[in-house]
């Protein structure tokens, strides 16, 4: 079983290298996407004269562009599923229903209830909101400012909320 602060520097590496990952792999891709585009858009060459032919010759530039789109998002989707597989490898998944728990959530929520988001499974003791302590065993209250743990059930999502 990890514990909090395991989980938060996780987190925030995973944060990082997808940020990066997505971006190092996206931007350059788009980059040369746009550039070839305008290359072909500007220079004489047998596919702008057969868009020339075809269609208006007053579009081209933008048929042109048209054409490159796909590749551009391409390189987009591709980005985010290498980020999803480096979650995979290097993120932290819930033990009980395998879920992400780096990548698709809030981290500081999970840091400070200690439960997975979707199955509730206890993952580690959770953080006082207040100080950032681990509140270890069942007292309910933080060791270093006696801030009250976070209650498991949130009121204004429960059914019998404002009856009487």
């Amino acid at each position: 079983m990890m514990n909090a602060s395991t989980y938060g520097a996780i987190a925030k590496r995973m944060a990082w290298r997808g940020f990066i990952t997505f971006f190092a792999i996206s931007i350059p891709a788009i980059a040369l996407c746009a550039f070839a585009a305008d290359r072909v858009a500007t220079l004489p060459n047998w596919y702008r004269a057969w868009l020339a032919g075809t269609f208006h010759a007053d579009n081209t530039r933008a048929l042109v562009f048209l054409t490159f789109l796909p590749p551009m998002i391409g390189s987009m989707l591709a980005a985010m599923w290498i980020w999803k597989r480096c979650d995979r490898r290097w993120g932290c998944r819930c033990p009980a229903c395998d879920r992400s728990l780096t990548m698709e959530c809030d981290y500081r929520k999970i840091m400070i209830s200690g439960v997975c988001p979707d199955c509730g499974v206890r993952l580690f003791d959770p953080v006082c909101a207040t100080c950032g302590a681990e509140m270890v065993g069942s007292t309910g209250t933080c060791p270093e400012c006696g801030a009250a743990a976070p209650s498991s059930q949130d009121p204004a999502s429960s059914e019998d909320a404002g009856r009487p």
